[in-house]
């Protein structure tokens, strides 16, 4: 690919107007946008798998910590129920 500083005016105003998306006989097929992309990608991807990890993780104490306090208000509210049906 030849620089951009090189290119024609008008493929730069057709690469800008199509977001950075295009292609042209002279220049080829580029897409800005994946090529600015890909130092934040190779920065991100080796820590996205443990971080989808311990999110899990995360959610799975939530959940369980939620389930385990409703456990308890339901038990409660039994208890509630069977004192009031009594008295």
């Amino acid at each position: 690919m030849t620089e951009v500083s090189d290119w024609h005016p008008s493929t730069l105003k057709a690469f800008v107007l199509k977001e950075g998306n295009h292609c042209t006989k002279a220049v080829g097929k580029v897409a800005w946008n994946d090529k600015l992309m890909q130092p934040a990608v190779k920065c991100i991807n080796p820590g996205w798998d443990q971080l989808i990890l311990r999110e899990k993780k995360a959610l799975e104490i939530t959940q369980k910590a939620a389930y385990n306090a409703l456990s308890v208000i339901q038990d409660g509210m039994k208890g509630l129920y069977l004192c009031a049906t009594k008295c």
